[in-house]
């Protein structure tokens, strides 16, 4: 499930170098056991408080990659929660990374800056600007006093 640096939250994880259907059982296991989805060790069949999922390989030539699939239900009905999984499918990536040597992929550490809404983009789209506020004022942290009619000076607010 990792791959060519591309782990995309376990939606389709590309390897840049062929693995073995045990690697790939091993890396979904490992996975789901990360995401609190399925207990270590379990096959994918819902046993215990576990959910049923399943992984799909995918062996296209330059882009080996497995999908998993997680049904949100154990076996009992009781419904399943997950928090922060993309964030635990990353460490588990980053982990199957290490072990089967793979390249790396950058770590989430949830530091990067916000995209732009729609709304943003749509409003920058309306008024004709190059870019949304929110990336302007990012770019140009001077550009928001000028903005502000303030002549380039932050007033202390009174």
């Amino acid at each position: 499930m990792v791959a060519s640096g591309k782990a995309d939250a376990g939606r389709g994880i590309t390897a840049d170098r062929a693995l073995s259907d045990e690697a790939w059982a091993q890396i979904s296991t490992d996975l789901m056991d990360r995401t609190g989805l399925a207990k270590p060790g379990s096959s994918g069949m819902g046993q215990g408080d576990g959910v049923r999922w399943i992984a799909v390989r995918h062996d296209v030539p330059g882009a080996e990659y497995v999908h998993i699939v997680a049904t949100l239900a154990t076996e009992a009905g009781r419904r399943i929660t997950p928090r922060n999984d993309f964030y635990r499918i990353g460490e588990g990536c980053r982990a199957a990374e290490q072990t089967y040597g793979l390249r790396g992929t950058g770590e989430r550490d949830r530091t990067a800056a916000k995209r732009a809404s729609r709304a943003e983009t749509e409003k920058a789209a309306r008024a004709g600007w190059e870019t949304p506020a929110r990336v302007a004022l990012r770019r140009e942290p001077g550009r928001r006093r000028r903005r502000a009619g303030c002549g380039g000076v932050l007033r202390p607010a009174a």
